[in-house]
């Protein structure tokens, strides 16, 4: 499965023209502790199904693909770079 992520990671940053692209594994089950709220957020996506994600990085903007223990691609979103990288 891995493999597979980081070939279509690798194959989206090709022929996007993206800077860099990264693959996170998400844990089902976390103890739930005090900590900032993306913590949270990425709990509750991987206890909705969500277990890969990979982020592909732009000039402007970062797409992230939400993939479950399939490999099958859930949602795709972009997020604007000047909200998380001032």
């Amino acid at each position: 499965m891995k493999k597979m992520l980081y070939q279509f990671m690798r194959q989206q940053v090709t022929q996007s023209k993206g800077t860099q692209g990264e693959v996170y594994k998400l844990r089902p089950r976390q103890k739930m502790r005090r900590g900032p709220l993306p913590n949270l957020t990425l709990q509750a996506l991987a206890e909705q199904g969500v277990r890969y994600l990979i982020l592909i990085h732009f000039a402007n903007f970062i797409t992230v693909y939400y993939i479950n223990i399939q490999g099958t691609i859930i949602n795709v979103k972009n997020y604007d770079r000047s909200l998380y990288y001032k």
